[in-house]
Parts: C-alpha cells; sequence; structure tokens
C-alpha cells in the first residue's frame, strides 16, 4: 500500500496556486472542520432540546402531577394580565420551556423546584451525561431582554443582553428571517460546550420605544442588589418582575390603536354634506381663501365642465399654514372641497374638523349653504371597503414618482433635524442631542439608532429613512455603535 505523505504547512499547495500551504488551502480546511464540529455540536443541542423536552419531562410532569399543571402554571405564567387568544394560540414554544426549567409555583400541585429539576434528583440516573449537562444549564439560564446587534441571514444572530450587559452569538436559522439588528426579544439562552440556543423565545418583538425603562428597570436591579453588573442569579431571583415587564409591553401591543391627525384629534373620516343654492364659480371664489397660499386658476382648470364651458364639478383643498405637530412643514391639508351643482362635500378626517368647517361655510356662504349631514366611516370599514391590492397598487404608483420621492426626502431631511432637538419618550424624555451629552442616556440612544440602521438594511431604497451616520456625526457619536 502506498503510503500518503502529509503536507507540511510550507509546503507548496496542492491546488496548484504557487502559495504556500498554509497561506491558501489550510485556513479554509480548518475552518471547515471546524463548522462541521460546531454544527454537529449545535445539531446535538437541538435534538437533545427535543428529546429532553417532549419525551421525558412532559411525560414526567403529566404523570406526576396530571395534566392540569399546564393550567396551573399558565395561570402563574400570565400574572393576572388579560391577553387575547392569538397570544395563548402562539405561546407553546415560549411556555412550555418556561413550565419546564424555570416555573417552580403550584396551587393545588405545590412544586418545591422546577420539574427539570425535580426529574434529575429523581430519576436523573437515567439520563445520559450529555442530557444531564443540558437539563442543568436550561435551569440555570435566566430569561431577558436582548437587543439584536448584528444579524447573518441564515446563520446566526448577535445579542447583547440587556440586563447582564452579555455578549452572545446563537446560531440560528429561521429567526434570521425576520429578526433585524435593532429589534428587542425576550428569551432565555442556553450555553453548552461552546454553543448558543434560544429556548423559549417570546413570539412578538418588544417595543423599540421600551429600551429605556428596560435601562431603567436594570438599574433599579442593580441598585436594590447592590450589584454591578447583575448576575444570572440575580435574573433568576427576579423573573418575575421581568416577566411581568414583558407582558406589560405584549398587553400594550395587542391593544387597538389610536389613530390621531397632526392636531392631536382622533382619526375618524368624515363627509360633510351641505344643500347649495348658489352657482359652482361664484361659491369656489367665496371659499378659496381656505386654500391658503394656492393659485386659483389650477383648479379653475381642472375643473369639470360642460359643453358649454360651465362647471359642473370643482374639488380644491382645505389648507391650513403651518402645522402643531410639524414646525418645518409650510402648511397642512386639513380636508378636501367639493363643489357640484346644489351640493357642497367636504371630506375631512376628524369630529373636530368636521364641526369647524359647518362655522367656516356658513361664515362664508352664509344661507346659500346649509348644513344636512355629518356621515363617519371607521377606518376598519374604509380599509375593507377599498381594495388592498389597487390601493396598494396606486400607492406604489405614486410614490415611484421622481418628484413624490423627491418631496419626501426633502420633508424627510427637515424631520430628521428637528427629531435631534425633539423629546422622545424612547429617551426617557430627553432629546437625541440631550441624551448623547449624558453618559447614562447614552445605551438608549445608540439602541434607537441600531434600530435605525436594521430599517436601513431592511430597506435601504426608503428615503423616509436616516442617514445614521449623519445622526451620529450631528450627535458626537464616533465608531460602530454598541
Amino acid at each position: 500500500m502506498a503510503s500518503i505523505k502529509k503536507i507540511g504547512r510550507n509546503d507548496p499547495c496542492i491546488c496548484g496556486s504557487g502559495k504556500k500551504y498554509k497561506k491558501c488551502c489550510l485556513p479554509q480546511e480548518t475552518s471547515s472542520e471546524s463548522s462541521n464540529v460546531l454544527d454537529f455540536n449545535w445539531a446535538k443541542m437541538r435534538s437533545t432540546e427535543r428529546e429532553v423536552i417532549d419525551d421525558i419531562l412532559l411525560p414526567y410532569a403529566f404523570q406526576k402531577f396530571s395534566k392540569e399543571i399546564l393550567e396551573e402554571a399558565w395561570e402563574d405564567f400570565l400574572l393576572d394580565e388579560d391577553l387575547p387568544e392569538e397570544f395563548n394560540s402562539r405561546s407553546d414554544a415560549m411556555f412550555l420551556p418556561w413550565f419546564l426549567f424555570t416555573w417552580t409555583q403550584g396551587g393545588n400541585h405545590v412544586v418545591s423546584q422546577t420539574i427539570g429539576m425535580q426529574y434529575l434528583q429523581d430519576k436523573g440516573t437515567l439520563l445520559t451525561a450529555y442530557q444531564r449537562k443540558f437539563l442543568q444549564a436550561a435551569c440555570e439560564s435566566p430569561y431577558s431582554f436582548y437587543t439584536i446587534l448584528e444579524v447573518a441571514p441564515g446563520k446566526s444572530i448577535l445579542l447583547r443582553d440587556i440586563f447582564l450587559q452579555t455578549d452572545h452569538r446563537v446560531k440560528e436559522k429561521i429567526a434570521t428571517q425576520f429578526l433585524k439588528k435593532g429589534d428587542i426579544i425576550y428569551s432565555r439562552i442556553v450555553s453548552l460546550d461552546g454553543q448558543e440556543i434560544f429556548l423559549g423565545t417570546s413570539p412578538y418583538i418588544t417595543p423599540h420605544n421600551a429600551y429605556a425603562e428596560l435601562t431603567n428597570a436594570r438599574k433599579e436591579l442593580e441598585k436594590m442588589t447592590k450589584q454591578k453588573p447583575l448576575t444570572p442569579e440575580v435574573l433568576r431571583e427576579n423573573a418575575i418582575q421581568l416577566r411581568r415587564l414583558f407582558l406589560s409591553f405584549l398587553a400594550e401591543q395587542f391593544k387597538v390603536p389610536v389613530f390621531k391627525n397632526t392636531d392631536g384629534e382622533t382619526l375618524e373620516l368624515s363627509k360633510v354634506y351641505f344643500s347649495l343654492e348658489m352657482d359652482i364659480q361664484e361659491a369656489f371664489e367665496k371659499l378659496i381663501v381656505l386654500s391658503v397660499k394656492e393659485d386659483k386658476k389650477d383648479f379653475l382648470s381642472a375643473a369639470e365642465r360642460n359643453r358649454q364651458g360651465q362647471i359642473e364639478r370643482l374639488k380644491f383643498p382645505w389648507i391650513m399654514s403651518g402645522n402643531k405637530l410639524h414646525k418645518s412643514w409650510n402648511n397642512t391639508i386639513l380636508g378636501s372641497i367639493t363643489l357640484e351643482k346644489g351640493s357642497l362635500i367636504v371630506e375631512v378626517n376628524s369630529r373636530e374638523r368636521a364641526q369647524k368647517i359647518q362655522t367656516l361655510v356658513s361664515q362664508y356662504l352664509k344661507t346659500s349653504a346649509q348644513y344636512q349631514r355629518t356621515v363617519i366611516t371607521s377606518l376598519e370599514k374604509n380599509a375593507k371597503e377599498t381594495s388592498k391590492s389597487q390601493k396598494s397598487k396606486e400607492i406604489d404608483d405614486f410614490n415611484e414618482l421622481p418628484e413624490v420621492q423627491e418631496m419626501i426626502r426633502s420633508l424627510m431631511r427637515k424631520h430628521w433635524d428637528e427629531w435631534l432637538d425633539t423629546p422622545l419618550p424612547a429617551l426617557n424624555g430627553k432629546s437625541p442631542r440631550k441624551a448623547a451629552q449624558k453618559k447614562e442616556e447614552q445605551e438608549a440612544l445608540q439602541a434607537l439608532l441600531l434600530q435605525f440602521e436594521g430599517l436601513n438594511q431592511r430597506d435601504p431604497s426608503d428615503p423616509a429613512n436616516p442617514n445614521v451616520e449623519e445622526l451620529k456625526q450631528q450627535l458626537g457619536i464616533s465608531g460602530p455603535l454598541f
């Protein structure tokens, strides 16, 4: 049998490149071998997770306590928070690991230690050495909140524990498809033999504006326990407080949102109808004052006319100078006014504006216009009545117009300039510029900028996204975030 000569590090590479083996194919082969080992260890950890949960601990818990114990644990998990059925139906992957590796309370069934630790005590000898190590690591790993620092699609996620201030790289495939830089998640990370996996991750992303509240909670824990940095033991001992935070964020997400216009009024799509006993053009001449700084010639040229050239339908906007919310805006469109033979219709987005236009029409048209009725349509009903695909295509086509793109970019440049000095709830009521000047506020500010980086990565062509590097320069932040 011919002997196979081992290639030395300084020998010419067998690929024929002329380079030394150590400078050519050796690093790739070493990396590939290392990757194969890591993949094997990761797969072993994941298969052990399934074995321990599905084949060992769940049957053990049901046999020892009956299946009713799940209901007791679920009630304890929720901490009296009333969440919709949607959460219940999506929570198994999160709840079951918590039930087996974290829960120690009980109503009819008193559980003095976690079910996992009870199994180790009762039947630990039936497990393999690796299964015992996994079970022990799972029970010792606390739940926490993590911010996503980096996502390698289909491969891994780099995270920072907001409470422990430790970094972790979790090998993950599915989650990389929907998580992005700057996202915050509530989960447990189990570390074993150089591998790290999620175990019991929330199916919902925590709102980005929760970061400041989370850092405040961390500071309270540091003050209460006199430990800085915090330890996994502290998080385990205060697991209920952290879960209560998570559930409160979740409850807020499930609340039906209340939409408001830029005047702070609740959005209600309203059509205000008037009878009109006046020539359309005459009414237009009296009402054009409601469309400040607009050239009436443009509206007249766009009017629908009959064969005799008389106006049959004319539409123009109700515009007010300035804007309460956005100081950089020159004006605000309050509604749309349509004049037809015998009728006047004004479309607005709030009850307050509907009432205001009644006063203005009476003021300018006197008795020539008589109020008839106001029809209010809910946002939900309006969305259902409008074809989603049709609406989406119309919006997309409009937004793709070069002049619209430039207008959006111009508006957003002004918005982000103002943003620097706008007090934000996500920064404990401080503006980004002020937060940048205080060390204790910089973490939440960087988390916000990290979120913006994630938005840019997901859709770099969106003209509404900020230029993060410009913002960092304005705020005096150099180098990478975190």
